[in-house]
């Protein structure tokens, strides 16, 4: 309960509900939260790689950064993998639409009003948390598949692959900035 608003929902992005610190999208036990945080430092870890990554001249053999930069991206794989299992099994468990809220105008409602008062410092935060990691996981899975298809495709395919992985990698640098604030501004005012 949260406002003296009485629910009965058991809905993880109901502005009513509290429930607790800004895990709006985790669900019960520390599973979700443990691979949240590896997910994140994979990451960071991959941006950072990535931002000082060059490719190889060709007959040139690749560089610590590269080797290590497609590795990492061969564990984030991995952990994208589980991630979608975790988010989406529990998300059609409660809510299919709460991490894509753009495909329903309920829900787009309840993101607006939920960013209102998040930017008002009077609450809210949930469903912007649930949009946050809905996009995270896409972005993170658009960079995974275009740095497969570099690794794998062929010279014209891992050259658009590759353009596209390089502008792609500053988008997930304003989603890490992005998705940090809100989630400071989401935990300070729980915090209240």
């Amino acid at each position: 309960m949260k406002s003296g608003v009485k629910t009965n929902s058991d809905d993880p992005c109901d502005p009513a509900i509290d429930h607790g610190r800004g895990r709006a999208c985790a669900y019960p036990g520390r599973t979700p939260l443990i691979l949240h945080a590896v997910l994140l430092t994979a990451l960071i870890w991959q941006s950072v790689l990535g931002a000082i990554v060059t490719p190889p001249h060709p007959g040139q053999p690749d560089g610590l950064a590269l080797r290590l930069h497609e590795d990492g991206g061969a564990v984030l794989v991995v952990l994208l993998v589980a991630a979608w299992a975790v988010q989406v099994v529990g998300a059609f468990m409660s809510d299919p639409l709460r991490l894509f809220p753009w495909f329903s105008r309920s829900r787009m409602r309840v993101l607006i009003d939920d960013a209102s008062h998040l930017v008002a410092g009077s609450g809210g935060g949930t469903a912007v948390l649930c949009a946050f990691t809905g996009l995270g996981l896409l972005l993170a899975s658009f960079m995974a598949a275009s740095g497969v298809a570099w690794w794998l495709g062929s010279a014209a395919i891992s050259s658009a692959a590759l353009t596209f992985h390089r502008d792609a990698a500053d988008l997930v640098w304003v989603y890490l900035v992005a998705n940090t604030v809100v989630a400071v501004r989401c935990l300070s005012w729980s915090a209240m």
